[in-house]
């Protein structure tokens, strides 16, 4: 074999060595945990993830389930698990972090351990997404008040395009109250726009509970989901009358 033939395959070797080391650096990366903001779908659970010491990560998570009661830890993950103290100390609560293509599968010890956590009707497991640059918390806030202030003025059109993307690229991460008053935010416009179709539309998700009297939406919620959500019902009567009328 001749020098130029060895140059050749060593070469050929270098690059699939590199291309192999590189696959698997990725493969890697995209298996660990990464700092950042996450949310349920629905909203009803945050998990903050920041760096640590070392190789170790910050968990906070908060979550909400019926009738307002709570789970709220925090502690340090590391590699994919963090150890909270138990309902007693010779049972840890075990807290474990699973990356997907999506976000964070949280899941709990299967002892229990972790009830210590949680009002009774919450619970903290489940997937956590990570939401685009336009529907994080922050983001979502600016595009209402951004919709806000077109609205005041008049400019209806540019009010609609402003909140519109909203709803359509983060109802997914949206909690089930946000996500009403944006609909009704949305229909109010489109109605000052002479769009009594897009108004209807936009409203639909919201009809079988605006059918329902108030008392009978008190009976299918929690007290405290009621009292929330009874305000965006409301006005859902009145917009889909408004829309239903002209």
């Amino acid at each position: 074999m001749n020098q130029l033939v060895r140059l050749a395959l060593f070469g050929v070797c270098c690059a699939v060595t590199l291309l192999l080391s590189a696959t698997a650096s990725a493969q890697r990366q995209s298996s660990s945990l990464k700092p950042g903001e996450y949310v349920t779908e629905g909203a009803w659970g945050n998990l903050s993830l920041r760096p640590g010491n070392g190789n170790s990560l910050i968990f906070a998570i908060e979550a909400t389930g019926g009738n307002r009661h709570v789970c709220s830890l925090d502690g340090e993950v590391n590699g994919s698990t963090a150890t909270l103290e138990g309902i007693d100390e010779k049972t840890p609560c075990i807290v474990t972090f699973a990356p997907t293509g999506e976000g964070v599968k949280v899941s709990a010890s299967e002892s229990g351990a972790c009830r210590d956590y949680c009002g009774a009707r919450a619970n903290f497991e489940g997937l956590y997404l990570r939401p685009s640059s336009r529907c994080t918390k922050a983001a979502v806030t600016t595009a209402r008040t951004l919709f806000r202030q077109l609205y005041d003025t008049r400019q209806f059109v540019e009010a609609k395009a402003k909140l519109e993307p909203v709803l359509t690229l983060c109802s997914r991460t949206l909690h089930r109250s946000e996500q009403g008053r944006i609909r009704n935010d949305l229909a109010v416009t489109m109605n000052k726009l002479n769009d009594l179709s897009g108004c209807l539309l936009v409203l639909q998700p919201l009809v079988d509970d605006a059918n329902l009297t108030d008392t009978e939406f008190r009976e299918g919620n929690s007290p405290s989901d009621a009292e929330t959500l009874l305000p965006i019902v409301r006005a859902a009567r009145t917009n889909l009358k408004l829309c239903q009328s002209r």
